[in-house]
C-alpha cells in the first residue's frame, strides 16, 4: 500500500488519529495491520464516486467491509463496514494517494439519514 503514498501523505484513521508524511502513515499501517488485522478479510462493496476537482487532483470515496478482529486493548471488534475519503494527485509516476480519512458505517444512525435513511422517509423538512 506504501506504494500509493505521496511523499507529504496525510491520513485520518476511524479513531481520529492524525498522520503525517509517508513515514508516520506508512509505519502507522504496517503496524496496525500486523497486529490488528493480519488474516482478515476486507472486501470492497463499491466505489462511490470517483470525482475529479482540480487538475491532476481526484477524490474517491469507497465503501468496504471488514472481518471481526481484535483490537490492541484485546477487545473484539465485530464485523462491519467503512467509508474512506482518498484524494489522489497524479504526479510524474502516477496517481498517488496524498489523502485518506476512513469512517466507520454507523448502521443505526444510517437509518437516520435524511437522504438515504428509512426513518426520515415522509418527514417534512
Amino acid at each position: 500500500m506504501g506504494r500509493l503514498y505521496a511523499p507529504n501523505v496525510h491520513w485520518v484513521n476511524v479513531k481520529g488519529m492524525h498522520w503525517r508524511g509517508f513515514e508516520e502513515v506508512d509505519r502507522a499501517h504496517r503496524v496496525y495491520f500486523d497486529i490488528m488485522f493480519k488474516g482478515v478479510q476486507q472486501k470492497l462493496l463499491e466505489v462511490e464516486s470517483i470525482t475529479p476537482i482540480a487538475p491532476n487532483v481526484t477524490i474517491a470515496v469507497v465503501h468496504w467491509a471488514m472481518e471481526a478482529f481484535k483490537t490492541p486493548s484485546g477487545e473484539v471488534a465485530p464485523p462491519h463496514e467503512s467509508r474512506m475519503t482518498i484524494v489522489y494527485v497524479k504526479s510524474a509516476t502516477g496517481w498517488k494517494i496524498a489523502h485518506g480519512a476512513n469512517i466507520d458505517v454507523d448502521p443505526l444512525a444510517a437509518q437516520f439519514d435524511p437522504i438515504r435513511g428509512t426513518a426520515m422517509k415522509g418527514r417534512a423538512s
